[in-house]
């Protein structure tokens, strides 16, 4: 019987020390598991600030870039504004000149226009004062008796003639 007692107690030691091995590796498999989650939180948690840094430089670098071109993009603006209100400013500027030409052009036909009226009636005067001339000429000779080159001639000898002799 004490065989029996020494196998009973030999099986209730192993079914009692497979019972407790089996707590104790559960319980340092929980332990094990709770340190590997914790572990894996810190270095998730880790991976997670190092994405947020990450992503804040690729945003203030992205950022940088938008505000370099946008100056850019504004300079260039500007630019382009000032060239418009030059080309504005130069194009006002013509048409005031072709304003001003047109004007002048107008001026200077009128001016001619009352030059060739004025030539006109200067020639018709000269006209009427060549045949009023005539005229008068004509009335002389008829007066006088004599044409117009002996009566030239006549003045031609009188001029000759000393005075007083």
């Amino acid at each position: 019987m004490e065989i029996i007692y020494a196998i009973s107690g030999l099986l209730g030691g192993g079914v009692l020390s497979y019972f407790m091995w089996d707590k104790a590796l559960k319980s340092k498999k929980t332990k094990i598991v709770s340190e590997a989650v914790a572990e894996g939180e810190v270095i998730k948690k880790d991976k997670i600030l190092q994405a947020k840094e990450k992503f804040l430089q690729l945003k203030s670098e992205h950022e940088e870039y938008i505000n370099e071109k946008s100056s850019k993009v504004n300079n260039f603006e500007a630019k382009l504004k000032q060239r418009e209100s030059s080309i504005n400013q130069r194009r006002d500027e013509l048409s005031r000149e072709v304003k001003d030409f047109e004007t002048s052009k107008h001026e200077v036909d009128v001016i001619r226009e009352n030059l060739t009226n004025q030539l006109e009636l200067l020639e018709k005067k000269e006209h009427e004062v060549e045949a009023l001339h005539r005229q008068h000429l004509e009335k002389l000779e008829v007066l006088s008796g004599l044409s117009a080159e002996e009566a030239q001639a006549i003045l031609a000898k009188n001029k000759k003639k000393p005075e007083g002799k």
